[in-house]
């Protein structure tokens, strides 16, 4: 058995504990929308569009902060800019994750920036921090979005800029209709939602009428593995853990895996793993 799905009746077990906070004056309408582009032929950076209604005056905006690990992500936002209804608005970094913004006006917030990570280090990855390659990105989650300051009462929509060929795995739920669109009901379900996008190969299996999904995101430099004992192995453990806590805390999950990487961090409906196609190849069972 893969040293790697010890740690699924645990992740499985783990039911996250919601986000909540004081709702202040009210300085956003309905919805904010998020746009993430990702180019695989700028490494190790994407970037990120917030479009939403505003009325006039200042509003702080941060950047989450993860409660098991602090990575400072905010080191990597760069050329901050918003406008609301075209005209420019003023921004004043409070400090290392808090951006005041004040609006000359009501109306159409549009605000851009980029984040321009490091590149990796030699060697193998945490599979849950953000990064871009050639062929994968891990975006979304804590290291993508700048929101209002304690609003937790907002519709949250992610629209993804991607190649042609790039596919999306995440726990974030898909809009109907032709345009393609992921959205969240709290802030904290956009927060704990890691989405996993590029030349994926994907499965799934169903435990009690409950869909899991599995999404691998391979190396280029990949070892041929045998997916299907891979999942049956994964299909197994889910099985037992939902046998030893009695049920799922979810209506959906999905496995989210890197090769290159290493460890795990689970989520209210997901999970990060690293596990190397090298060892897989040698190990599946």
């Amino acid at each position: 058995m893969l040293e790697i799905l010890k740690l699924l009746p645990l992740v499985l077990g783990a039911i996250a504990t919601p986000y909540s906070a004081p709702t202040p004056h009210v300085a956003f309408k309905e919805a904010l929308s998020y746009t993430i582009a990702v180019d695989p032929a700028r490494e190790q950076r994407y970037d990120v569009r917030l479009e939403g209604l505003m009325y006039s005056g200042p509003v702080t905006f941060v950047m989450a902060r993860h409660p098991e690990y602090d990575d400072r992500f905010w080191r990597y936002v760069t050329d901050l800019t918003v406008t609301v209804d075209g005209a420019p608005a003023t921004v004043i970094r409070e400090d290392s994750a808090r951006w005041r913004v004040t609006a000359p006006r009501s109306g159409a917030l549009r605000m851009s920036y980029h984040i321009v990570m490091p590149p990796p280090r030699p060697g193998v990855h945490p599979a849950w921090t953000a990064y871009v390659s050639s062929n994968a990105a891990l975006v979304g989650g804590p290291h993508s979005f700048l929101y209002p300051e304690n609003r937790n009462d907002l519709h949250l929509f992610v629209r993804l800029e991607l190649p042609s060929d790039w596919v999306v795995a995440t726990a974030l739920k898909q809009t109907s209709g032709a345009a393609i669109r992921y959205y969240a009901t709290t802030l904290f379900e956009l927060i704990d939602s890691p989405i996993l996008v590029g030349r994926l190969q994907r499965w799934s299996f169903d435990v009690d009428g409950v869909r899991h999904d599995i999404a691998y995101a391979p190396l280029p430099t990949a070892s041929p593995f045998d997916t299907i004992a891979f999942v049956q192995s994964i299909r197994a453990m889910t099985r037992e853990a939902v046998t030893m806590f009695g049920g799922m805390p979810y209506s959906g999950y999905h496995f989210l895996f890197r090769d290159g990487a290493y460890g795990g961090l689970e989520h209210a409906a997901s999970v990060t793993l690293g596990a190397a196609s090298s060892y897989l190849a040698e190990n599946v069972m």
